[in-house]
């Protein structure tokens, strides 16, 4: 594999000699000079630091937005931000893992450094960065221990154990994505919309973040590496007769330009897209409550194993808390604690391995060969037939499990939490497509009702009600016994909780990539990484649905210009 003829490993006491790419790197070379001075020389009340990690991006960053085939908005910027992890105190109790009264202590130190690579200026911009990550590591600590000391605390899990030193060197050739051809396929998409008149508001952008990221730290780890993105997003919104608000999008994320939707395929989304809002509103709105089995097919089944499984793994780390108000917002995943049970339908298998670059002829967006810690990532098993047998880890160890398996990632502002990279799941006795279906309605027979439900896409998580664990389906259809499919409009769930991930009875033969930004443990909207599902579709055996009741929008006043388009 590429990757091990890049990656080399030394004990975590060895020294890691950079190979020579990484060793003549101009921006390394004099992080590594300030990264020395600092850990000589910081000193307060003979607290010193003990560990030390900066992390640089480089990044050029594309933008473009168009609406109705108009441009609306066009830009290109270039930036360099470091961030720097600084550890007072010892491995065994250290600065971090706690949450004072304030929220605040689960974050590096960011700043915006030179983008040129002039030793000084770059110096200059980590001097100050790491004095003030030191004096705020300084007062973390001494609230922590006052904290421990206060509540009488018994002995604590270590805040950090020992990982392998990784020399990684990977800096992947890709053609740069133009503006010209993100305004070309943003003006292509979005004026797709128009074949719908009744559009209220209709988008199309295409966005990419090509980055170079660097890691070292004091240990000797050395990390340089591609860190690009690139994402197409069309969303539209409209209104049904009774003034139900109704949205639809649809994104597409990958690691490299060259992979993203042709213009001719955003454009067939697009139109795609609008069909759908278009039957959606003329579908009658749902009345009556649903109480019976489920199929998630396509994008919902990823989505519902992000929401359910990867975001029940995320974080196994229980933080300290100088108040319990803030255990909802800093708490570990729901599954974490569940070692050894059953948390799943017995059918279903699950492992990540943040090694897999592709499936199926589809790249994974959560490819990570080594984490933002700097420890190499290894494939980990989560499930075997429901039974939650291992937890994604970072350098902090958990309840019950110790041993980075190099899965603690984040966003630059954020220091980094456990989670899923490249997550698979397999499933027992798996059907065909017709075969599932006709599960599908034979359960719904046995709950006496004359259709079944199936969801192809959720809605944001912006749209979940207070409680539950999923978002409303964005689109879904009624299937009845002859063939025969509705849009089924206005339907929320009521009530999910993990039970669901249990009550998963039947899965489909075909598997499908989700690739998504994947949101922070601690509710963040800065924190999401790039992440990827490998899934079949599912059948849950018994959900609610209900109707919505949020209270409809007004009609506008005047019809929209593009009935004159027509």
């Amino acid at each position: 594999m590429r990757t091990a003829a890049l990656l080399a490993l030394l004990t975590a006491s060895g020294h890691a000699r950079p190979p020579a790419k990484a060793a003549s790197d101009a921006v390394l070379t004099a992080a590594l000079r300030e990264m020395e001075r600092s850990l000589a020389g910081l000193s307060l009340d003979n607290v010193r630091p003990f560990r030390l990690s900066y992390t640089l991006l480089s990044a050029r960053k594309v933008s473009a937005e168009a609406s109705f085939g108009s441009l609306e908005s066009s830009a290109v910027e270039t930036d360099r931000l470091a961030s720097a992890d600084l550890r007072v105190g010892s491995p065994d109790f250290d600065n971090t893992d706690f949450i004072g009264a304030d929220g605040g202590g689960h974050a590096p130190f960011t700043i915006q450094v030179p983008q040129e690579d002039g030793a000084l200026g770059l110096r200059y911009g980590l001097w100050w960065m790491t004095d003030s990550a030191f004096k705020s590591a300084h007062r973390r600590w001494s609230q922590k221990d006052a904290f421990r000391r206060a509540k009488n605390l018994p002995e604590l899990l270590a805040d950090s154990v020992p990982a392998p030193v990784a020399v990684y060197d990977a800096v992947e050739q890709d053609t740069a994505l133009p503006v010209a051809r993100a305004e070309e396929a943003s003006r292509a998409a979005s004026a797709a919309l128009r074949g719908n008149p009744s559009l209220h508001w209709g988008r199309a952008a295409v966005r990419s973040e090509e980055g170079l990221l660097r890691f070292l730290d004091s240990e000797g780890r050395r990390v340089r590496r591609t860190d690009a993105r690139y994402e197409a997003l069309i969303a539209a919104e409209t209104q049904a007769p009774d003034g139900m608000p109704l949205r639809q999008e649809r994104r597409f994320l990958t690691r490299r330009a060259s992979a993203l939707p042709s213009d001719a395929a955003l454009a067939a989304e697009a139109r795609e897209l609008a069909a759908d809002l278009a039957d959606l509103a003329a579908a009658p709105g749902f009345e009556t409550p649903y109480i019976g089995p489920v199929l998630f097919e396509g994008q919902a089944a990823g989505e519902f194993f992000h929401q359910l499984l990867a975001r029940g793994l995320q974080a196994p780390r229980e933080m300290l808390r100088e108040s319990e108000s803030l255990r909802d917002a800093f708490g570990p995943g729901e599954l974490t604690g569940r070692l050894g049970l059953r948390v799943a339908g017995r059918i279903l298998s699950a492992y990540d391995d943040p090694l897999r670059e592709e499936e199926g002829g589809v790249l994974l967006s959560g490819y990570a060969p080594v984490d933002d810690e700097g420890v190499p990532a290894r494939r980990i098993a989560l499930l075997e037939r429901g039974i939650l047998k291992g937890l994604p880890l970072g350098r902090a160890p958990a309840r019950s499990l110790s041993g980075s398996n190099g899965h603690a990632r984040a966003s630059l502002s954020h220091l980094p939490s456990p989670r899923a990279a490249c997550l698979f799941v397999d499933a027992e006795g798996s059907l065909d497509a017709q075969a599932l279906r006709a599960e599908l309605l034979r359960r719904a027979g046995d709950f006496g009702l004359s259709y079944a439900v199936v969801v192809r896409r959720l809605a944001g998580t912006s749209e979940m009600r207070d409680g539950d664990l999923l978002p409303p389906p964005a689109y879904a259809l009624k299937v009845y016994p002859d063939g025969r499919e509705e849009p089924l409009r206005g339907a929320v769930f009521d009530g999910v909780t993990m039970r669901a991930l249990r009550d998963v009875a039947a899965a489909g033969a075909r598997r499908r990539v989700y690739n998504y930004m994947q949101p922070g443990p601690y509710g963040s909207a800065d924190d999401a990484v790039p992440a990827s599902i490998v899934h079949p579709d599912i059948l849950v055996t018994e959900m609610e649905l209900v109707p919505d009741e949020r209270e409809p929008d007004r009609d506008p006043v005047l019809p929209s210009p593009l009935e004159d388009a027509r």
